[in-house]
């Protein structure tokens, strides 16, 4: 049994924005080994004011390369997304996660050796035949990689592809992302809908010792009756160096990265830096691009103090530079 605590604190330059604070995060999970080779894992949060699933499967593992499992599962579209809220570098992830699949009912199977991996799921939602129509949902993604992970350093490069078909047509508004679509963007017509909708993205990572630089680029495409509706797409590069000589851990049959171990007592101290750029065509090109600055102190492999500074800068409304706090604890109680 896990568990994971956040409290963060925000002050921005916005006059309607007050500085604040809030649980980010309350999460409880659970993973045990029925057998040698099926697991079962479950875990809920509480954040922002609601209480949802994460993960919550079974998994087989018929020999060391390979799994199966089924159950409440995440698309495996992105390096970002897939890695733990607990090991992420920035409070925030960078905006190209809004546009993955997320979390839903499905089965997926994952296979990985030392230099290749390839997972795939299929998911979505069963739908309800209201009065407004079936509104299910069917998701396809496929995620590879190739890497070279020996050692204190090495790299990987990755591909990604996810398919949506809805039974219902859906309003664009709904899928996109608060921070690539503000509710006030007039770019956004209120009567776009989509019934598909596909995902394409490329990833790389590169690390040397204590410095990593990883980056990301995606773009899904929404569409209606077989006509373009509307086009996000996505990019982020970052920058992390412990300062006290560690590296991240990397999880590489899962594809992300999974914390550090600190060296001295006194714990590790992680600076990063991350430029993220968004754009939204519908069929007005919008463009928001933010840049975070980031202090991390790593009391322990998943405990630590976080320090944020982000400048938001949207071509469509005011920039806004904020600064943002994070107590983060994290334990293992068997």
């Amino acid at each position: 049994m896990n568990t994971l605590f956040q409290l963060d604190g925000y002050h921005g330059d916005n006059p309607s924005d007050a500085p604040r604070t809030d649980i980010r995060r309350a999460r409880i999970g659970v993973s045990s080994r029925l057998t040698d080779s099926f697991t079962a894992t479950a875990g809920f949060e509480y954040g922002s004011g609601e209480i949802v699933w994460e993960n919550a499967f079974l998994a087989w593992t018929p020999q060391p390369h390979l799994s199966l499992f089924a159950g409440h599962i995440e698309a495996p579209l992105s390096f970002e997304d897939e890695t733990s809220d607990s090991a992420a570098t920035f409070l925030e992830r960078a905006s190209l996660n809004s546009l993955t699949f997320g979390r839903s009912l499905g089965f997926g199977a994952r296979w990985a050796d030392d230099y290749i991996r390839f997972e795939t799921s299929v998911t979505g939602e069963p739908g309800t035949n209201s009065a407004f129509g079936d509104d299910k949902a069917l998701r396809l993604a496929v995620r590879t990689d190739i890497f070279d992970m020996n050692g204190d350093s090495g790299w990987f490069l990755g591909a990604s592809y996810g398919h949506e078909e809805r039974g219902l047509a859906q309003p664009v508004i709904s899928a996109l992302g608060a921070e690539l679509a503000p509710l006030e963007s007039r770019a956004v017509p209120a009567g776009l809908y989509f019934d598909q909708s596909r995902y394409r993205g490329v990833e790389a990572f590169v690390q040397t010792g204590p410095v990593s630089i990883s980056g990301e680029y995606a773009a899904r495409n929404f569409n209606m009756n077989g006509t373009m509706s509307a086009r996000q797409d996505a990019a982020y590069i970052k920058i992390a160096w412990f300062l006290t000589g560690e590296m991240h851990q990397r999880d590489m049959m899962e594809g992300r990265l999974i914390g550090i171990t600190p060296l001295s007592r006194f714990g590790a101290v992680e600076a990063a830096a991350r430029i993220s750029q968004s754009h939204l065509r519908v069929p007005v090109l919008e463009t928001r691009t933010s840049y975070t600055l980031g202090l991390n102190w790593y009391l322990g492999r998943r405990d630590r103090l976080m320090l944020n500074l982000v400048h938001d800068a949207p071509d469509y409304g005011p920039s806004e530079t904020s600064i943002g706090l994070r107590w983060q604890m994290a334990i293992t109680l068997f």
